[in-house]
């Protein structure tokens, strides 16, 4: 529980034990009245358990580390960095992408799902938007059918894979989000897909775009030949790794 539901929490159970209250010392008598001291109790009961809570605080990130230190490439290789991040609760995560996100899915016509086929898996984990996405998928008798909230003219591939569906780019590249079915969707079937960025806080910046770039994930691309240095950061924490570039 986080510090929002918990306040959204307690002040649900104050305004519930207003209610009870005022219906106790305004308008009840006899036995109601003793059934609504008891409900009256009980609430506070809840109230003071969950003032009594004991929040875990969210762990936020110590230090960043990688196994390289330094780089050598040619003119035109790229180098991928692996940042792992320690947290506060002694955890380690892999930190190198900028931001992660994370897919969900739902029936998109509202009053209960009457879809026919169903969706039984959606990857995001190579997503490569920067940006949330509210995307909704209709099945048509050509195919499909893509709409997203944030107009990003999307469209769907099929891949290799049994009955699994990549999103491209109106450029034809695929944005890294895929989607899996359980094969038996028909004409009018309809799903929403609710994609949510979260930034991992690492940043990357490099000391000379002409010698070395790099994006928002870690990848690392030779641009010309030269000396840089690529500093990484997050949460306070700093890593710069010296990278020579030379000529093939």
């Amino acid at each position: 529980m986080n510090v929002g539901q918990y306040r959204a929490l307690l002040n649900e159970l104050e305004l519930k034990k207003a209610e009870v209250v005022q219906v106790h010392d305004q308008y009840a008598f006899g036995y109601a009245k003793e059934v609504l001291a008891q409900a009256r109790d009980a609430v506070q009961r809840e109230i003071d358990a969950l003032l009594n809570l004991e929040l875990m605080p969210v762990p936020t990130v110590v230090n960043i580390s990688t196994a390289i230190s330094s780089l050598e490439l040619v003119v035109g290789n790229t180098e991928q960095l692996v940042i792992i991040a320690t947290y506060t609760d002694g955890s380690m995560r892999d930190v190198s992408a900028g931001f992660k996100a994370v897919a969900t899915f739902r029936d998109a016509d509202e009053g209960g799902y009457n879809n026919i086929g169903f969706i039984t898996n959606v990857d995001a984990s190579g997503y490569k938007l920067p940006i949330s996405a509210t995307i909704k998928v209709v099945k048509t008798a050509q195919g499909w059918s893509v709409y997203s909230k944030e107009r990003l003219g999307l469209s769907l591939i099929k891949t290799e894979n049994e009955n699994e569906y990549s999103f491209v780019n109106i450029d034809g590249e695929e944005i890294g989000l895929t989607f899996t079915t359980n094969g038996n969707e028909e004409k009018g079937d309809n799903w929403i897909i609710d994609v949510d960025v979260r930034e991992t806080g690492t940043i990357y910046e490099t000391s000379d775009e002409s010698v070395v770039a790099v994006d928002l994930n870690g990848k690392v691309f030779a641009v010309g030949e030269g000396e840089a240095k690529i500093t990484i950061t997050n949460n306070g924490s700093t890593i710069v790794i010296p990278v020579t570039v030379t000529v093939a």
